[in-house]
């Protein structure tokens, strides 16, 4: 039986591409470094920051403070309000999986107090308790200490948690915790890639998610 699931944010609650791409290009350009293509930023979605730029410009660790900083400032600059709407079914989904006491946290590459806001806006704040964000953990994603860190402060059980994301770095952060792992496919991930990580199921809709949990019942 499923009772707890662990969200990642960019791609699978929230549509963020857009918003990010246009932050990371914004502060590449405001250093006076190479504005990287949409789809090189693209794949970079899910990276920690700083990792993201070491891939994106190759820069070193002063370098990698400078641009997490501008990032941050560039971010808060260009965050309107319906910047980063919900994927389709996400809102419906969520308040029916709170419904069935499904307990629901969020494990994102973000910063924490990014994700809160942004879920604020979405007013799904309330149903997201427990929100771990990269500045809260020593190693990132796909390294297990998201998933464990949320085991062990949630009073999880591996076997009744299930972690959900787009990208292959959430399906190999998940398997490594040793829980089983849903990939989407309607965020920056392909399902191939997925496939390839070693999803346990992987859906086109995050209403799906509610089959998922009957069948597991």
């Amino acid at each position: 039986m499923i009772k707890n699931i662990i969200f990642d944010f960019d791609g699978t609650i929230g549509d963020s591409t857009a918003l990010i791409v246009q932050c990371f290009q914004d502060t590449l350009s405001e250093l006076n470094l190479r504005v990287c293509t949409a789809q090189e930023c693209r794949e970079t979605i899910g990276l920690p920051l700083r990792a993201a730029f070491v891939q994106l410009a190759g820069v070193d660790k002063d370098m990698q403070e400078k641009c997490v900083a501008t990032y941050e400032k560039v971010f808060r600059r260009n965050n309107k309000p319906g910047s980063v709407p919900p994927f389709e079914h996400v809102i419906d989904t969520i308040h029916e999986l709170a419904r069935r006491d499904i307990r629901m946290t969020i494990a994102t590459s973000r910063r924490s107090w990014s994700a809160k806001a942004l879920l604020e806006e979405m007013e799904l704040i309330d149903f997201m308790p427990y929100i771990l964000g990269a500045d809260e953990v020593s190693n990132h994603k796909p390294h297990p200490e998201p998933v464990l860190k949320t085991l062990e402060e949630q009073h999880f059980k591996p076997e009744e948690t299930i972690v959900v994301g787009d990208t292959w770095f959430d399906i190999e952060m998940g398997k490594r915790a040793g829980v089983r792992t849903v990939g989407v496919t309607f965020g920056n991930g392909t399902k191939e890639s997925l496939e390839q990580a070693g999803a346990t199921w992987i859906i086109d809709d995050f209403a799906l998610l509610l089959d998922i949990i009957d069948k597991e019942a």
